[in-house]
């Protein structure tokens, strides 16, 4: 348990230094889907509990010392939790039409959510001016992108469970 805690630990602070970077212009959504990714590691080794532990953790760390609101919401909203729940839907449906189709719904509802704390975040005179075209271009492009999102996880994954993960934790 030591090991499996000191590994969601130091990956969770990982991701928080990355949502610093976030300080990079057009590093919003980049930022927030490097974070998110690493989690797959705390979901491989440490199991689901403190990868759902570890997201919180680096959501509300990142609400406090990351200085673009941005970066937070898109990592709470779609980033942080997708790749916690991506394994459950893999594991549980065999068919990829079926997988695709509850993942781009779930990609559409915290899309959702995401327009929703755009809303709170900012004044609200501000955002009416751009919330039209915001949601015609998510709506249109956010589909297509999140499937490449998702098909670059599922490398990462291979990657990390078949080249990095043997040579970091021999037995």
């Amino acid at each position: 348990m030591t090991r499996k805690l000191t590994v969601a630990a130091v990956i969770s602070a990982l991701a928080v230094g990355f949502m610093l970077l976030s300080i990079i212009p057009l590093a919003t959504i980049v930022v927030p889907a490097i974070a998110g990714a690493l989690l797959i590691i705390i979901v491989t080794e440490c199991g689901d509990r403190l990868a759902f532990a570890a997201f919180a953790t680096v959501s509300l760390l990142s609400f406090f010392v990351v200085p673009d609101r941005d970066a937070v919401s898109f990592f709470f909203c779609i980033f942080g939790w997708y790749p916690l729940v991506k394994q459950h839907i893999e594991r549980k449906f065999k068919k990829a039409i079926i997988k695709y189709a509850i993942k781009i719904v779930l990609f559409y509802m915290g899309l959702a959510v995401l327009s929703g704390s755009m809303l709170f975040l900012y004044d609200s005179q501000w955002i009416s001016g751009i919330a039209a075209p915001f949601a015609i271009i998510s709506i249109i492009a956010g589909a297509p992108i999140f499937v490449i999102y998702d098909l670059a996880l599922t490398r990462v994954t291979e990657y990390y469970n078949k080249i990095i993960r043997p040579k970091i934790f021999r037995k």
